[in-house]
C-alpha cells in the first residue's frame, strides 16, 4: 500500500517520502510522526461520514484531532472532482473564524491546482476576501433559503470542504440526513490545531458506572 501511495503521488510530480511505523496505536503513531517530521498539515484518510455510529461510539480520528499541534484534516476521496463546495456556516468564535480562513485557503489552492468551480455558503460574507469572491467561477451564497439546501445540490463530482466545527454543532437529526446526502460524495473536514471533529456527540473516554 505504501509503495503504491508513493508510485502515484510520483507520477503527479510530488515528492513523497513512504514510511511504515510501529508504535503504541495509530493515533500515537501518527501524531508522534508529524511532530517528528514538522508536518504542517495532517491529511487523514476517512471512510466518511457515519453519524449515526459515530454519534454513538466516536471515532479514532477524533482522538487524532484532538491530540494534533497541526492543522488536520480527514479526507474521503471517491473520484476526481471539477467543483468544490465550501460550507463555512456561521462562526462566532475567533478560533472558528480562523479556522474558516484555513478551509478557505484549502480551497483557494484547489482552484489553482485546476478546479474551475467554487461554491461558498456562509453566514457571514466577511469571511471571505474580496480578491476571492470575485475570481472567476466562485460563486458566494449568503441567502439562508440556499444555504440550508445547498447539500441537497451536491453531485458525485463535487468536493465539500466543511470546518469541524460545523460538524459538531449540527444536531443529530441534521447530521444523519447530510451524511445520507453526501454517501456517494468528496468530503474534507478541517480543523485546526486540537480541533478536528468528525464524530459530533462521541465520548472519547469510557462512561463509568457506579454500582454501589
Amino acid at each position: 500500500l505504501v509503495a503504491d501511495a508513493v508510485r502515484s503521488a510520483a507520477e503527479h510530480g510530488l515528492d513523497v517520502d513512504g514510511v511504515v511505523r510501529i508504535d503504541d496505536s495509530f493515533a500515537d503513531g501518527t501524531v508522534n510522526l508529524a511532530e517528528e517530521g514538522g508536518a504542517s498539515m495532517l491529511l487523514l484518510a476517512w471512510g466518511g461520514p457515519r453519524f449515526a455510529s459515530d454519534y454513538v461510539f466516536g471515532a479514532e480520528i477524533d482522538v487524532i484531532g484532538e491530540r494534533s499541534p497541526i492543522p488536520a484534516a480527514a479526507v474521503r476521496i471517491v473520484r476526481p472532482w471539477t467543483r468544490v463546495v465550501v460550507a463555512l456556516g456561521r462562526p462566532g468564535a475567533a478560533w472558528q473564524r480562523d479556522d474558516a480562513g484555513l478551509v478557505l485557503a484549502i480551497a483557494r489552492r484547489l482552484s489553482r491546482a485546476g478546479t474551475e468551480d467554487l461554491v461558498i455558503t456562509t453566514g457571514d460574507v466577511d469571511l471571505v476576501p474580496s480578491t476571492m469572491a470575485g475570481a472567476p467561477g466562485v460563486e458566494v451564497v449568503t441567502d439562508a433559503s440556499r444555504r440550508a439546501t445547498a447539500i441537497d445540490d451536491v453531485g458525485p463530482e463535487d468536493l465539500v470542504l466543511v470546518p469541524a466545527y460545523v460538524v459538531h454543532d449540527l444536531a443529530p437529526m441534521s447530521g444523519w440526513r447530510i451524511a445520507r446526502a453526501l454517501a456517494d460524495a468528496n468530503v474534507a473536514v478541517v480543523g485546526g490545531p486540537r480541533r478536528l471533529v468528525v464524530a459530533r456527540g462521541s465520548r472519547r473516554r469510557p462512561v463509568s458506572v457506579s454500582l454501589g
